[in-house]
């Protein structure tokens, strides 16, 4: 890298950087066609190592590699022994976006999903020829983690399918989906499932070191838009020194308002009009409620915008509005997501225990003289109360806002299946692989014959 650096040019260094993308599955394929060439000769070696690559076999070993390290990860935190099953009819059978979402949002989707964002942010502000030089093997990771598990379920770019299984998600969400087992069968019940370890058996600082970790990208995002709110510029009479600051103080004021429309957004989706639970018995009128839904949204970004604009900016020559307002919401949207995962991390320990040692001892049994009231009971017992219910309320809110990433995700992901089913991609990828294995099997059989008839 350092030699990049300093004696290569960018588009060089694009190259030389670029190198690295064959590590990503198929610099791996070359024991394989090794092997193959002195199995079955050069001709069928060749033919079967891109065969493979064309079925997308580099995509399923990076996909299986991210899940082996995360169960790994998981093993070394929270100790790990149980029997994985072999899932024989992997690609044999279809499986619903219910399934494939529970199995691989927290471990794949959530970190594919912000891997992709940062590539589309990296390339709104560079020019695209020689950023995709750059970064087209980062876009095959993300891709690869996002994609591969509908990639290798047949049937999942079927229009048929994709409709019934947009039907069992939307029955997820909403906690009436018919099959228990399948996903803790409902969402609430596999995200308080998919973060009991999580929550309950890490100590709160271990917590503030997974929730940095975790959100580092967005930290550091945060960080770049308040350096780089103004660009180049310099504000009238603020030191180059202190803009810093001021863009930091801007930005905690917009941050701050942020998670009042998000406070504002939470109450309103949950009062009794908007609440998606009392609307289900009537499924004929669910359009009527996406309709008030989606002029809530509407008013509450239009409140956001006005708030920006009438005490967030600051017109500064030579910097246009868009780009102090695209800096700012995203500097918003990564601080307060950073806040909202430290809030989910709360454990039912942390709210039930809290403070137990400041806490009064518990009353005697009857008959027996109670104790003298004291601070304890005056002072400490109504705040520590008063603190666990306030966390009850954040990781209820936190809750909330992950349901709305996970609806986000979701959609997304049957936004790309959509795309790739107007292909002909699905189809051709299908063919690759059953056909080749069908027409293995055939040998196979016709081999046996004829060493039987012989």
């Amino acid at each position: 890298e350092t030699q990049t650096s300093l004696s290569l040019s960018k588009e060089e260094g694009g190259y030389y950087n670029s190198i690295y993308a064959i590590q990503l599955g198929l610099l791996t394929v070359l024991p394989l066609f090794l092997k193959m060439t002195v199995d079955r000769g050069l001709r069928d070696g060749i033919q079967y190592t891109l065969s493979t690559l064309l079925q997308g076999s580099w995509a399923f070993n990076i996909f299986t590699m991210a899940t082996k390290g995360y169960n790994y990860m998981r093993a070394l935190i929270f100790g790990q022994a149980q029997y994985i099953a072999t899932e024989r009819g992997y690609v044999l059978q279809n499986a619903s976006m219910v399934v494939l979402y529970g199995l691989y949002a927290k471990s794949h989707l959530y970190n594919g999903m912000e891997l992709l964002f940062y590539l589309v942010l990296f390339h709104t502000h560079t020019s695209l020829p020689k950023s995709i030089l750059y970064s087209w093997s980062v876009w095959m990771f993300a891709l690869s983690i996002v994609i591969s598990p509908w990639w290798f379920s047949p049937q999942a770019t079927n229009l048929f399918w994709m409709q019934h299984s947009w039907m069992d998600w939307r029955r997820w969400i909403d906690g009436n989906f018919p099959h228990p087992k399948v996903s803790n069968g409902s969402w609430k019940n596999w995200h308080a499932h998919m973060l009991a370890n999580w929550r309950e058996m890490l100590s709160p600082w271990y917590k503030l070191c997974v929730t940095g970790t975790s959100g580092i990208g967005r930290i550091v995002l945060a960080l770049v838009c308040i350096a780089s709110m103004h660009g180049n510029v310099q504000i009238d009479g603020v030191p180059q020194v202190a803009q810093f600051h001021v863009n930091a103080l801007r930005m905690f004021f917009a941050a701050s308002a942020t998670m009042a429309v998000c406070v504002a957004y939470y109450i309103t989706m949950r009062s009794k009009a908007l609440a998606r639970g009392p609307w289900l018995a009537f499924p004929e009128q669910l359009w009527k409620l996406s309709v008030y839904r989606g002029a809530v949204r509407v008013l509450l970004v239009l409140v956001w915008f006005g708030f920006f604009a009438i005490f967030m900016y600051e017109e500064a020559e030579g910097v246009s509005s868009g780009r102090t307002l695209t800096m700012t919401l995203l500097g918003c949207i990564a601080w307060n997501s950073v806040i909202i995962e430290s809030w989910v991390m709360i454990g039912n320990r942390d709210i039930n225990h809290i403070f137990d040692f400041l806490m009064p001892s518990p009353p005697p049994p009857k008959g027996q003289e109670p104790p003298l009231r004291t601070w304890r009971h005056h002072v400490a017992k109504p705040s520590i109360l008063f603190i666990r219910s306030w966390l009850q309320r954040l990781r209820d809110f936190a809750d909330f806002w992950f349901c709305e990433l996970d609806k986000m995700v979701g959609a997304i992901i049957f936004g790309i299946l959509f795309i790739i089913s107007l292909l002909p991609i699905a189809s051709m990828q299908a063919v690759l692989i059953w056909n080749e294995a069908f027409s293995d099997v055939m040998i196979q059989r016709v081999a046996v014959q004829e060493c039987v008839t012989e």
